[in-house]
């Protein structure tokens, strides 16, 4: 005996791509759980994640002479 799944049978597969905002909850978290600053080399999220965290104010680049940190605001 033979099965064949037909198309509308199929149970689609789990969406494992994680969206532009899931990524920047997720760098943010990360962010917290080193004390509110990481090391920029240290944050292995893309340039685009953190600038959207820079553009909408919720973190900033501090230049410490030791090292670049991406750091959460005060706000």
């Amino acid at each position: 005996m033979t099965y064949t799944l037909q198309r509308e049978n199929m149970i689609p597969r789990n969406n494992l791509h994680l969206t532009s905002q899931d990524s920047c909850s997720l760098c943010l978290q990360y962010i917290k759980r080193c004390g509110g600053s990481a090391r920029l080399s240290s944050i292995y999220f893309s340039i685009g994640v953190i600038q959207t965290l820079i553009n909408n104010n919720m973190v900033k680049i501090t230049n410490t002479g030791a090292g670049i940190y991406v750091e959460l605001t005060d706000t």
